[in-house]
């Protein structure tokens, strides 16, 4: 009799192991991507000071009043990096992540602690090599840790424009912002600046604004997938696009059109910070709405398998 129980039971019991097993997985893949989304945090304000750095560097070269400015940014640097080092290595990252991460850190401590005598060009060329290997670096992290395979098709898109087309687009901005200020200081007009800059700037200025539609793009493929996600194209169109617009047209004027009547090479840098700003202030909101939303799923994952759990129990 017994014996017949206990296979009348095994179905069930395969059954309820099989579904607990399921929603436990889910669980820890929704704990697993709130990791990476923390991570990608980390590194992305990490490569905001690394911008700021480049560009004060730049500035710098120009006007020794601002060596005082670097020192700081590079003591920042350095205690960010050490910040870093503990939050690259959660989330079980793997041993290629962490060899990655180890060779960043390399590239950026050397732009810090070059102590040859670099061309200011050089020396912005140095300091972008670390930062294109720290946006490389964070793509690897959110592969690690599974971000951009979430099953949900508007947290895809929220996601490829916060992980994806936004350090891309801070980047491009970036760039901009450190050589324009650095060759305003130099007191020289955009006339007189070399023809291998002026394509270079030229270069980013273009791709600024495909940069820019990436972002606006995915955001509206959001909305339209679900209606019940918080509108990021409205928090853009008040927070973020008017400060872009005046930023995209003073950087107009002086690439095209040769003209730098008022534009100090500080008030190009802050015009292009707050900008930066904005933007940074965009991915926050991003970032709190996944982890949100991770953490209610992961809840709601938590609470359907206890149920499942107590229900078996009790059977």
């Amino acid at each position: 009799l017994l014996f017949s129980a206990l296979l009348f039971a095994l179905p069930f019991v395969l059954i309820v192991n099989q579904a607990i097993s399921g929603m436990s997985r889910d669980i820890y893949l929704d704990r697993k991507e709130q990791c990476g989304i923390a991570i990608h945090n980390s590194l992305f304000h990490l490569m905001q000071r690394l911008q700021e750095t480049r560009g004060t560097s730049y500035m710098a070269a120009y006007q020794a009043a601002i060596n005082n400015k670097l020192a700081d940014r590079k003591k920042e640097m350095r205690d960010l990096l050490v910040k870093n080092d503990d939050v690259t290595g959660a989330c079980g990252t793997t041993p290629s992540s962490r060899q990655a991460w180890r060779e960043t850190r390399k590239l950026i401590e050397e732009a810090l602690d070059t102590k040859k005598a670099l061309s200011p060009a050089d020396s912005f060329r140095h300091y972008s090599r670390s930062i294109e290997s720290l946006i490389a670096f964070m793509a690897l992290t959110s592969d690690d840790t599974e971000i951009m395979v979430d099953p949900r098709l508007n947290h895809v898109y929220l996601l490829d424009a916060m992980v994806q087309a936004m350090p891309l687009l801070m980047e491009t901005t970036a760039q901009l912002r450190g050589k324009m200020s650095g060759l305003l200081a130099s007191g020289a007009p955009p006339a007189r600046w070399q023809a291998v800059e002026m394509d270079e700037l030229r270069a980013w200025y273009s791709q600024l604004g495909l940069q820019r539609n990436d972002v606006l793009d995915s955001l509206e493929r959001a909305r339209r997938v679900d209606g019940a996600v918080k509108s990021f194209v409205d928090i853009y169109r008040v927070k973020v696009e008017p400060k872009y617009n005046l930023f995209e047209q003073t950087s107009k004027r002086l690439l095209f059109e040769g003209r730098a009547t008022g534009i100090t090479a500080m008030g190009m840098f802050n015009m292009a910070t707050s900008v930066l700003a904005a933007y940074d202030t965009l991915y926050r909101d991003i970032s709190g709405e996944m982890l949100k939303l991770l953490h209610d799923r992961e809840s709601e994952a938590v609470a359907r398998r206890n149920i499942v759990l107590y229900s078996s129990v009790a059977a």
